[in-house]
């Protein structure tokens, strides 16, 4: 499930070419993307976002007992980021735009 987002994620912004590979770890994957210096604040900002979305409902999972849903955490994720952008988080062109699709309204 989280691979499906983060490529979801990518992918919304034409960056599916930036997903980690399979065997590489966040160490060797994060220094490795090739980002300019204006991309680079927005795109840790969405990996903030994704790890801090992906592991409230990890431990929903877990501790709630409540099913996987991967519409349900991708809807979610577009909630938070359209929070995280009203709030001046997201300032690039490149990850401004929350997904239609991800919006709790579709």
């Amino acid at each position: 499930v989280a691979r499906q987002v983060w490529w979801q994620t990518l992918s919304a912004w034409g960056h599916s070419d930036r997903l980690q590979r399979p065997d590489a770890s966040l160490c060797d994957w994060w220094p490795s993307i090739p980002l300019a210096e204006t991309d680079l604040k927005d795109f840790t900002t969405v990996s903030i976002l994704l790890f801090w979305c992906l592991w409230k409902y990890r431990n929903r999972v877990v501790f709630d007992h409540i099913p996987i849903h991967f519409r349900s955490l991708v809807k979610e994720v577009g909630s938070e980021m359209e929070a995280w952008k009203r709030a001046g988080l997201l300032r690039g062109l490149a990850f401004s735009v929350v997904p239609r699709e991800w919006r709790d309204n579709g």
